[in-house]
C-alpha cells in the first residue's frame, strides 16, 4: 500500500505489481536457479525435458524466498510512557539498513519531538487530545508512512514511479509523507504551549484523516 502523497492510499496497478515482481529478492533467486537449469540443458545433463527442469528450479528458489515483512509494533491499554520509549527505540533499530539514508533521521526527529512532548514538566493527561496524537503518532501515523516503502522491493521503491503519484517514487513520498509528519506533530506542541484547543483538535484530525490505518478517530478517546 503506497498513500500518495497527503491523500488516503492507493491500489497498485497491475503495472506497479509486474514491475514490484520483477525487481523483488523471489524473481531474482528464481532468475539465477532458472539460469543455473538452462546451463544443464548446455551441457547436456538434461535432455528435453529442459523446460522443466528450469521452470522447477525457478519456482523452488522464488518460494523458498521469505516474503518481505512490515514491522508491526504495538502497545496494549492505556498510555505508558515508558512503553511509547521502548516502542520508538524498537522502530528505530527495526527499520535500520531497510530504508534510505535520509529515513532514520526524519524518524528520530520525529521521535524526539514525541520524546519532548512527553517530557514537559505539567506531562499529558491520558485521555487528552494532545495524549491521544502522541500515542497514535507512534503506534499509528509513523509505521502507516514506512508500510508503503517497507513492503516493495528496495529498488523498486527506489527507482520506479508509481501510478497516480505524479511521477514520484516510493523513497520520495515517503521522504514527504515523514516530512508532513515531522511539520504537523511541531505544530502540535505549539499549540499545546499556547493552550489552543482549537488548533490542537485541527491538526490531530488532519494526521487521522491522512495515515490513520484505522478507520476514523476520535480525538481523546484512547480506546
Amino acid at each position: 500500500m503506497i498513500q500518495g502523497g497527503p491523500g488516503r492510499a492507493r491500489a497498485p496497478s497491475a503495472r506497479d505489481r509486474l514491475l514490484r515482481y520483477l525487481l523483488s529478492n523471489k524473481n531474482l533467486a528464481g532468475c539465477a536457479a532458472g539460469l543455473g537449469g538452462l546451463a544443464l540443458w548446455f551441457t547436456g545433463v538434461v535432455g528435453s525435458a529442459w523446460p522443466l527442469v528450469v521452470a522447477g528450479l525457478y519456482a523452488a528458489a522464488a518460494l523458498a524466498v521469505p516474503p518481505q515483512k512490515v514491522p508491526v509494533l504495538s502497545l496494549g491499554g492505556g498510555m505508558d510512557l515508558a512503553d511509547l520509549d521502548r516502542v520508538m527505540a524498537e522502530q528505530a533499530r527495526r527499520i535500520a539498513g531497510k530504508v534510505p539514508a535520509e529515513v532514520p533521521p526524519a524518524v528520530q526527529r520525529i521521535h524526539q519531538e514525541v520524546r519532548d512532548l512527553l517530557a514537559r514538566e505539567d506531562g499529558l493527561t491520558p485521555g487528552t487530545p494532545e495524549a491521544f496524537i502522541v500515542r497514535q503518532t507512534v503506534l499509528d501515523y509513523l509505521p502507516a508512512a514506512l508500510e508503503g516503502y517497507l513492503r516493495l522491493p528496495r529498488r523498486y521503491a527506489d527507482n520506479v514511479a508509481l501510478t497516480g503519484s505524479g511521477g514520484r517514487t516510493a523513497r520520495q513520498l515517503l521522504g514527504e509523507q515523514l516530512a508532513l509528519i515531522e511539520t504537523k506533530l511541531g505544530e502540535v506542541t505549539e499549540a499545546v504551549v499556547r493552550g489552543d484547543a482549537d488548533r490542537l483538535l485541527a491538526h490531530g484530525r488532519f494526521l487521522a484523516d491522512r495515515f490513520s490505518t484505522g478507520g476514523d478517530l476520535q480525538l481523546g478517546d484512547e480506546g
